[in-house]
């Protein structure tokens, strides 16, 4: 926060069932600005008593257009809106419409006028440059100083240590999701049809099953991604795939076995030797997304396979009643 030498600033604070609120007043001569801030970021200005302000953001948080509500008498007007704008990728103001570049700007991100940097939290970052000004503390990327992966369409590093995106990690899961049930249902079908135990009831526990497994390997497949050389180890692979195995059990009130954990532990080891998607090259970032979509429901589906055969095995179950 810049401040005159004339200005005060001060913040309180209430915890709400919604998360931590943040009311900040910045005074300056005459003029009293208020940000009131909730975990998404800001949510409202009040100029003074004269004019509240609300911004509308994208999905990474940045500010796209502010609407102001004027405080007449006492009475509050109609909305309207007064600033509009564009952005660059990595950050910078590529148009705006109204009073300026807005103090929470990229990714709602309070900015310093002086230095041109972007206040993280964690770290300083240049938009001008793309580039953090302190090394990565979670060392996710091959460059410690790289924001988001190098893609700033769809992730966003709020605190400056960890970079996501949940629609990737949602999208994963449910696209995982579809895919084990499909796996399961074919493997199922496939291992009990020689020996007449088929049926549509078992038929469709095998795809809940599937479906519920495939989303939690997913999911935590795509949070590997995320996580640098530790998301793509065998240590993370197997706590994800036990965490498939338990979470599965534990929702279909099901015992968990020996041979299940076995299976889980060795399908995890198997999963890590995959590595992390690669991108396509020359790929555009559509393509890319739904390419690590893909990849990530892949190995999802494949390891829970692996896993429920191996513990098939060790519990002395035929393939198909491991996954009934």
């Amino acid at each position: 926060m810049q401040l005159a030498p004339t200005s005060t600033y001060s913040t309180m604070y209430w915890f709400l069932k919604s998360g931590w609120f943040e009311n900040g007043s910045f005074y300056c001569k005459s003029t009293t600005t208020k940000h009131s801030k909730m975990s998404s970021g800001l949510v409202a200005m009040h100029i003074g008593a004269q004019r509240i302000e609300f911004p509308l953001k994208d999905h990474l948080g940045s500010p796209r257009v502010v609407l102001k509500q004027d405080i007449v008498n006492g009475n509050v007007t109609g909305l309207s809106a007064i600033d509009m704008y564009s952005w660059h990728p990595f950050g910078g103001i590529l148009q705006t419409l109204g009073n300026g570049e807005p103090h929470y700007g990229f990714t709602g991100q309070e900015k310093d006028y002086e230095s041109d940097l972007h206040n993280f939290q964690a770290r300083l970052y240049s938009d001008n440059l793309g580039r953090f000004f302190a090394v990565d503390p979670q060392g996710q990327y091959h460059s410690p100083y790289v924001y988001g992966g190098n893609n700033p369409f769809s992730y966003t590093d709020p605190d400056g240590e960890i970079a996501f995106l949940v629609p990737i990690l949602v999208s994963a899961a449910l696209v995982s999701a579809a895919i084990g049930a499909v796996t399961s249902a074919a493997v199922y079908t496939a291992t009990s049809l020689p020996f007449r135990k088929f049926s549509l009831d078992n038929l469709g526990k095998s795809m809940l099953y599937g479906a519920v497994g495939g989303a939690i390997s997913g999911g935590f497949s795509m949070i590997g991604t995320q996580l640098g050389a530790f998301g793509q180890s065998a240590a993370f692979n197997i706590l994800s795939n036990t965490a498939s195995n338990v979470g599965t059990n534990l929702a279909f009130g099901d015992e968990i076995t020996l041979g299940s954990m076995v299976g889980s532990t060795i399908g995890g080891a198997i999963g890590g030797e995959f590595g992390a998607f690669k991108g396509i090259k020359g790929a555009g970032s559509i393509t890319n997304i739904a390419g690590e979509i893909g990849y990530s429901a892949f190995k999802g589906a494949y390891v829970g396979s692996i896993s429920a055969m191996i513990g098939a095995g060790i519990d002395q179950k035929d393939m198909g009643d491991a996954l009934v």
